[in-house]
């Protein structure tokens, strides 16, 4: 544990001053959002009042409420001010950053802690809810299932059963985390962990499946079966999972795609040659995957905010430094993994942020952009088509 400890600090010492840099540059990419207009689904949110907000939640498809609210508060203290929003957007994902750094710091140590949360936020689906008004709910979700992970951390269960809460009533994405509450792999350490996490669960899932009956199918879902309903759930979780590993949607140029492939492929290498087991890394798993269920309904890398969170830790947690240090190939590996990851990352995060460029202040004037593609490649739209053309034998 000890060498681990020093293999880490080694590794830190050298590349501390580069990587901090590094950071604040890309944070102050990230702030240059806080000057941008509004797009698409803003114009709608901007102009919600607070019984429209309500009305939204109990007879809409998106129950909601604590997103939903957070616009005419807003507007109530600043009015419809695009800085404002986006204000309140940023300052939730750098509490987001400050928060997941002390929860991860108890089972990671704070070095490996730092770069994980930094790693995080360089990813470009991490962009979406710091520079997009409308996907605030994300981050809010974020905010308080975080705070929820460390009252937990901290022994505080009824807080932290009532900060979940908080955090599904921001977005009903979370609806399975109580699962992690049943498992002793989990955050189950007594009887009350059990209890609590049955009746989060049947509470959650009832309400979310309440607000599903107001979401009308597709049209090119509208005719299948059961069965076939079962398959395409199963795939969309599937290719939420491989768009987060292999994420074609930020592939812009071919030198996008090979960075990112060689940064994978250096990642895969040192999960194979520095492995680490513990019980946190399994733990993180098991947070991502509890996280990815929700993917069945929507498979896109922009909602996994949260579950590219636990997956980025739960690498870091897999990754012994003190098996990186002894070697020399490994070192090796390990600088041309980060050179290729910060060649895919800062490009692709900054084109992403980019996508919500606007000049568009008031929110009178409808949306220039209705079908705005919020990906550098419209992978989604591709392959939509993909399964239009295979199903109706185009």
């Amino acid at each position: 544990m000890d060498r681990g400890v020093g293999a880490m600090r080694v590794i830190s010492g050298r590349w501390i001053i580069p990587i901090f840099g590094l950071g604040c540059i890309y944070f102050a990419m990230l702030g240059r959002a806080a000057f941008f207009g509004f797009v698409t689904d803003d114009f709608f949110l901007m102009n919600l009042s607070y019984k429209a907000a309500i009305d939204q939640t109990l007879t809409g498809p998106h129950f909601r409420p604590l997103w939903f609210l957070s616009y005419p508060f807003l507007n109530s203290m600043f009015g419809q001010s695009a800085f404002a929003h986006h204000a309140a957007n940023l300052l939730l994902h750098a509490a987001n950053c400050a928060l997941a750094f002390l929860w991860l710091r108890t089972g990671l140590g704070s070095v490996k802690a730092g770069f994980a949360v930094l790693v995080w936020t360089m990813l470009p689906q991490t962009v979406f809810p710091a520079v997009w008004i409308s996907q605030r709910n994300d981050a809010l979700m974020a905010f308080f299932l975080l705070l929820c992970l460390i009252a937990h951390q901290r022994d505080h269960r009824l807080s932290a059963y009532l900060l979940y809460i908080l955090a599904f009533l921001s977005k009903v994405t979370c609806m399975f985390f109580p699962l992690v509450f049943l498992t002793t792999k989990g955050l189950r350490r007594n009887r009350r962990d059990l209890i609590a996490g049955l009746l989060l669960l049947l509470l959650s899932v009832a309400i979310a499946a309440y607000s599903l009956q107001h979401m009308e199918s597709p049209e090119r879902l509208a005719n299948l079966g059961p069965a076939m309903r079962g398959l395409n759930h199963f795939k969309n979780l599937v290719l939420g999972w491989f768009t987060l590993v292999v994420p074609i949607p930020f592939f812009a140029t071919p030198v996008l795609a090979w960075a990112y492939l060689l940064c994978a492929t250096g990642v895969g290498w040192l999960l194979l040659k520095c492995r680490s087991s513990s019980p946190t890394t399994r733990q993180l798993l098991i947070f991502a995957v509890v996280m990815s269920l929700p993917l069945a309904m929507a498979a896109e890398v922009r909602i996994t905010y949260v579950q590219s969170l636990f997956l980025t830790a739960a690498i870091f947690s897999a990754i012994d430094p003190a098996l990186i240090s002894a070697r020399r190939r490994a070192k090796i590996v390990l600088l041309i993994t980060v050179v290729a990851g910060l060649i895919y990352t800062v490009p692709a995060a900054y084109l992403t942020t980019e996508k919500f460029h606007s000049t568009e202040y008031s929110v009178s004037k409808p949306s220039a952009e209705p079908s705005k593609i919020l990906y550098l490649f419209d992978f989604y739209g591709w392959f939509r088509d993909f399964q239009s053309r295979l199903l109706h034998g185009g």
